[in-house]
């Protein structure tokens, strides 16, 4: 079932049939280049356990496979949810390298960022990137996410942007 829709995307729930692909993106060291090490298939299952506990505890936040319109491919995920273990609600997205500097990214965050603030009724939405990965900053900065600065998340040192509601309205 669609869950949200873009030009040229849909996002729809997790299911267990899609681990071959969640554990691509886990364990892919281009896709893991600026998120961490690379997991263990069991380590992989059990974030992917996650997801199914998270639908069942609400119905505003996850993390939503994307699928190509134009293929049916499921190509990554999007997720809006609290930003390591707090109260802000992040938005980030994880995509096969094939799909990169398609525009994908862009594309249905900003489908995502709508659905927060209009939908959700968000105030605020979040994003984090490594210090050295330009192109996730590019894309948080393209829908409108404020560069705030450097903190510590996840472990790591990151670049931290933010989006206000009545900002948003004025973008």
């Amino acid at each position: 079932m669609k869950f949200l829709e873009s030009e040229r995307l849909y996002l729809r729930k997790m299911i267990r049939e899609d681990f071959p692909l969640f554990f691509h993106l886990e364990t892919d060291p281009t896709v893991m280049r600026y998120i961490g090490p690379a997991r263990t298939e069991e380590a992989a299952r059990a974030r992917m356990e996650k997801s199914f506990v998270q639908y069942e505890n609400t119905n505003d936040f996850g993390k939503w496979m994307a699928v190509e319109k134009a293929s049916d491919k499921a190509i990554g995920w999007f997720v809006l949810t609290p930003l390591d273990g707090t109260e802000q609600i992040e938005i980030g997205y994880r995509l096969k390298e094939e799909f990169w500097g398609k525009g994908y990214a862009t594309e249905m965050s900003r489908v995502i960022l709508e659905y927060g603030f209009n939908i959700v009724g968000l105030d605020r939405i979040v994003g984090v990137t490594h210090l050295e990965n330009e192109a996730s900053g590019n894309v948080l900065k393209k829908i409108g996410l404020q560069y705030i600065g450097q903190e510590h998340y996840y472990n790591t040192d990151v670049h931290f942007y933010e989006l206000r509601k009545e900002d948003y309205l004025t973008v």
